[in-house]
């Protein structure tokens, strides 16, 4: 494909990519990762580089360290500063363009005027100043940054001097001996103000509220530590993650006004060191908290204001005559130059008003001044179509390259869902849509972005937070790391999309969610500590409690504590709820709740069967149904039920726990035959003798007895090879075949070795008085609590 010139543009694509910044370029790059070739990048320039091609002001510079303001994939070693400036930034981006081979799909000063959804094709209509071109699916990337807003002032049409806005220099007008407005106090403003002060006769700065303004560690990045980007493996990127790190932990902050109130002091230093007039300095001084406004850097700002040609007025513009602006203070200021430093249509772009969905509405029309998505991706109603930076995917406190790899990824993931499951369309449900908006404005709104008493462009025009994402952006990377099918209507040509049979996906353990039943103790335990080790969010759920708490608390960060009752489906199904709500989709599931009953048969009573039944089968079961519609439906997963080899054996005096674990053997098998094909796997577990609490009194010389963490290395093995059975210790794994075709007087022999009758000894059922009195009781609630018949469809 062409990048320029006259031509046409190519006709039919796949994936038309609107917009050639750092989301567009991500797009492209990701799906060039994923092997896609069938698409174009539209960008309405002569060059690729949005907000930072557009943003030539002097001064402008990123407010985030270079470091972590790249993509993750392309670090660049050699940055001049802590924090790079536009023309540095603007050079690596056409540098990554060129090197990802991202050029030949790139179509400039291509300004796309409408993008239509076409119903009956199932296809996107764009129509461009160069001709018009149909996509299956399109990424609208303008970026938030992209529109510059203007005051609406009166008598600005009567001014006989020179007005540009800080996106759109002037650098052709000279700056030297003017008469200089500047409107406008944010992240631009602060950065030029400085710079162009030397220049001018007269700077008058008008500040309608006062911003916070922190120190900004800035220098440039001398040879020693150029030195170890360069050749040092890993240390550009340990610094990057304790950079991403640091950020995460500000974003915590956030959520809690009253933590940011006492962070506030910095600010407050760095104003009394800097301005010394105490009038100018209360002029100075923010009335609400920081952080409710994007937080601002500069060394050279509040110097800047203290120059003999400089004037801070404390008030907003309410006129602009011929020849100068009228501030609120009614004081008339004789200027020949106004810069507006007043910001974007963050969230009410133009650009809106020019994407129809699926109702013949445009986005601006649908969203009526208060833009929401679907995890700022995807909208109801506009079926193929995707947004980056979206609305409340914004932070205000770290990279946005954060945001544009996880939703690239999550994005190619959507295409390729389709395509396997040969669906025309994919589309947000209404429903989960408005969920997921609904707990993104109740978790804003106790924020310091809603609650820290400023007025920000984050709020909208209708006073609701339309861009901020309220948690941090390791949980929007986890919510973004999967594209979930059951949260989108498929649809063929023919109908329904019927999901595509395929090979199980590979369980990435480094950040996926695995919810472990039982897991306040022993297997359990032992499990988690495996899965956090290898980086997993990890939620025990326990029927004590306090026993989970503890365990969780000795896990750390990643591990979290729930009451779970197996044999009880609301006790399950909240279970479950709590951790996708909280954590995020469910990867791995450990059934590992169990009780072990020994004894004769004919002695037991019913509630032994009922609690044996109810926590080693019913629990199974119940964990089976609950998470694996949710799986199959994302297309992948992983399932582990924790048996025993009595479940392939018939050992004596446990027959109850050996029914039990049978059936949980048998139940896997079955079930299993059942989902092959979905991406979703399952296996058994099947250890011998274990020293844990079930095992509690009983002599386990000349068993073998493993310790929990044994199986616990099992559990996690079959996380990477999803085989269908693990026996532990893998010696035990060729007896099952020999017990199978043993003549049964051989296995009498074999058993009769093993000394089952050590488990009616007198010392052992004393020493287990406690626990299988234990599991009677629970039996004897399975029984009050009608867990059994609540299992039942």
């Amino acid at each position: 494909m062409a990048i320029q010139g006259d031509s046409r543009v190519p006709g039919k694509v796949r994936v038309a990519i609107i917009g050639g910044g750092f989301s567009g370029l991500g797009m492209a790059i990701e799906l060039l990762r994923e092997g896609m070739r069938d698409f174009v990048v539209l960008e309405k320039g002569s060059q690729l580089g949005g907000t930072w091609r557009e943003n030539t002001y002097p001064g402008c510079a990123c407010d985030v360290p270079s470091t972590l303001y790249s993509y993750s994939f392309e670090q660049k070693s050699d940055w001049r500063h802590v924090f790079a400036e536009q023309p540095e930034i603007q050079a690596y981006l056409l540098d990554v363009a060129q090197r990802r081979g991202v050029l030949p799909y790139v179509e400039l000063r291509t300004e796309v005027q409408s993008s239509r959804w076409d119903a009956s094709a199932r296809r996107w209509r764009l129509s461009t100043n160069r001709g018009e071109i149909e996509s299956d699916f399109v990424v609208i990337g303008p970026g938030p940054l992209h529109e510059p807003r203007r005051p609406a002032l009166p008598g600005l049409d009567l001014f006989r001097g020179t007005t540009f806005h800080s996106a759109e220099w002037r650098h052709d007008y000279p700056l030297q001996g003017r008469r200089v407005a500047v409107l406008g106090t944010g992240s631009s403003a602060i950065q030029f103000v400085p710079k162009i002060q030397p220049l001018v006769e007269k700077l008058f700065v008008f500040q309608r509220t006062a911003p916070w303004v922190l120190p900004k560690p800035d220098h440039e990045i001398g040879k020693p530590v150029a030195w170890l980007f360069r050749n040092v493996p890993g240390f550009q990127n340990g610094l990057r993650k304790t950079i991403y790190g640091a950020t995460e932990l500000l974003q915590i902050a956030q959520r809690h006004p009253s933590v940011m109130e006492k962070l506030s002091g910095l600010g407050r230093w760095h104003l009394k060191t800097q301005v010394r007039d105490p009038v100018l300095r209360d002029q100075l001084t923010p009335r609400f908290t920081l952080g409710c406004k994007r937080l601002l850097l500069s060394n050279t700002y509040y110097p800047a204001l203290q120059t003999a040609n400089t004037e801070l007025v404390p008030y907003g513009v309410t006129q602009v005559t011929e020849t100068g602006v009228v501030g609120a203070d009614s004081v008339h200021r004789e200027v020949d130059t106004i810069i507006f430093g007043t910001g974007f249509h963050a969230t009410d772009a133009a650009s809106f008003g020019r994407v129809y969905g699926r109702e013949g509405k445009s986005l601006e029309a649908v969203w009526a001044g208060s833009p929401e998505a679907y995890l700022g991706t995807t909208c109801h109603g506009f079926p193929n179509a995707f947004l980056m930076l979206g609305p409340n995917l914004g932070n205000g406190h770290g990279s946005a390259f954060i945001l544009i790899e996880a939703q690239a990824r999550y994005i190619a993931d959507a295409i390729r869902t389709a395509e396997k499951q040969k669906a025309d369309t994919i589309e947000v449900k209404s429903s989960v849509q408005r969920a997921w908006n609904d707990k993104v404005q109740g978790a804003l709104a106790t924020t310091v972005f809603n609650a820290g008493g400023c007025a920000s462009w984050y709020l909208d025009k209708n006073g609701r937070n339309s861009a901020i994402y309220p948690w941090t952006t390791i949980d929007l990377r986890r919510r973004l790391r999967h594209f979930e099918p059951a949260s989108f209507e498929l649809v063929a040509a023919k109908g329904k999309a019927k999901p595509a049979r395929k090979r199980p996906p590979k369980i990435e353990l480094d950040g996926a969610v695995v919810a472990i039943t039982g897991g306040a103790r022993g297997i359990g335990l032992s499990a988690a500590r495996r899965f956090v080790e290898a980086g997993a969010i990890v939620c025990l759920g326990d029927i004590d409690l306090d026993e989970a708490k503890k365990a969780a608390a000795a896990l750390g960060s990643r591990a979290f504590a729930f009451r779970l009752d197996v044999s009880q489906r609301r006790s399950f199904q909240s279970f479950v709820d709590r951790i996708e709500a909280e954590h995020g989709p469910i990867d791995v599931l450990v059934n590992n709740a169990g009780v072990m009953p020994t004894g004769r048969f004919l002695d037991e009573s019913d509630s032994v069967d009922r609690a044996t039944m109810g926590v080693n089968h019913f629990g199974t079961s119940l964990g089976m149904k609950l998470v694996l519609p949710r799986m199959i439906a994302r297309g992948r997963g992983h399932v582990v039920n924790v048996a025993s080899l009595a479940g392939k054996f018939e050992v004596p005096w446990m027959a109850t726990y050996v029914a039990s674990k049978h059936a949980t053997v048998g139940l896997t098998g079955a079930v299993r035959g059942e989902i092959e094909g979905t991406g979703v796997t399952l296996t058994v577990v099947m250890p011998g003798a274990v020293k844990t609490r079930l095992s509690g009194g009983i002599p386990l010389g000349g068993l073998l007895a493993q310790e929990p963490d044994d199986v616990a290395r099992g559990i996690l093995k079959s996380c990477r090879t999803r085989q269908p059975d693990v026996v532990v210790p893998e010696l035990f794994a060729g007896f099952v075949p020999i017990y199978a075709l043993a003549p049964r007087a051989a296995l009498r022999k074999i058993f009769s070795a093993l000394g089952p009758d050590r488990l009616l000894d007198e010392g052992v059922i004393e020493a287990r008085v406690g626990y299988e009195g234990g599991v009677r009781e629970q039996g004897e609630a399975v029984r009050a609590q009608g867990a059994i018949d609540a299992v039942a469809p």
